[in-house]
């Protein structure tokens, strides 16, 4: 249960003449790709160079992206509707359903452009509708729960960078740190967030139809209890086999995300 392409992510050089033009296949707000124009002669997670965070910096969205070239939009939040484990399909992970990745993967709105050709079977996913995508994992997760998912000695490394408005000023401590579904309505005078659309810049299920929808209805326990586990960018990752003595970028000790640099 591995990213078998951890390798070919680092191989990844500084030319971006693969990577989409402003205004051309990418979408008006800057951030999506189409993953069905990416051509043959990229690496296996495209396009364009790395970022600080080890991956291309343009996301897909899996409901609308499309496909070819072996690449697909493969969700990297593993997220469920009860905080468990992901129970991905034939992975005999004790847990819940995913809510965005999986057997579920065009639900969510945040994933990477992968050629899925280049995973080993079966060391990907199984659901056919995440055929052979990497391992969608939580980079906050204890050491247990990546080992659980990922596999023994792999590690759960960050996609996507947090956004500046990812971030909010916590009641209690007064620190900047990202803002989670938990701190909608914390505040009845003013709440930390209301998880519209516009709120964030990498928040999943804006307004909660997901969960909505996975719930059965906005005024039931199980409906609250999912929006509680909407997350931001410091929680999507994807399972990785790095090398001896390797660390996840974003793991590293000089690296400062979004909220960290206001503190």
């Amino acid at each position: 249960m591995l990213l078998a392409c951890a390798t070919r992510v680092e191989s990844v050089d500084d030319d971006t003449s693969g990577a989409p033009e402003s205004g051309g296949d990418i979408e008006p707000d800057g951030v999506y790709i189409d993953c069905a124009q990416i051509g043959d002669n990229e690496p296996t997670v495209a396009p364009g160079a790395p970022g600080p965070l080890g991956f291309p910096e343009y996301a897909c969205n899996p409901r609308t992206s499309g496909s070819g070239n072996g690449y697909q939009c493969c969700s990297s939040d593993p997220a469920t509707a009860d905080g468990q484990l992901p129970a991905y399909a034939g992975k005999g992970i004790v847990g819940s359903p995913p809510l965005y990745a999986d057997a579920a993967n065009d639900s969510g709105a945040w994933g990477m452009c992968v050629r899925v050709t280049d995973i080993p079977e079966g060391a990907g996913l199984l659901a056919p509708a995440a055929m052979n995508c990497p391992i969608a994992c939580d980079p906050t997760w204890a050491d247990g729960e990546v080992a659980t998912v990922c596999g023994s000695g792999r590690v759960c490394c960050q996609t996507f960078a947090l956004g500046a408005a990812d971030c909010v000023q916590d009641n209690a401590t007064g620190s900047w740190r990202p803002v989670t579904g938990a701190d909608i309505g914390s505040n009845e005078i003013m709440p930390l967030t209301n998880w519209n659309n516009a709120a964030h810049d990498t928040h999943q299920d804006p307004n909660g139809t997901v969960c909505l929808g996975a719930s059965g209805g906005a005024n039931t326990s199980e409906f609250i209890e999912c929006i509680q586990h909407l997350s931001v960018a410091d929680r999507r990752g994807y399972c990785m086999a790095l090398a001896p003595g390797a660390a996840c970028p974003g793991a590293a000790p000089g690296y400062i995300d979004a909220c960290e640099a206001m503190n």
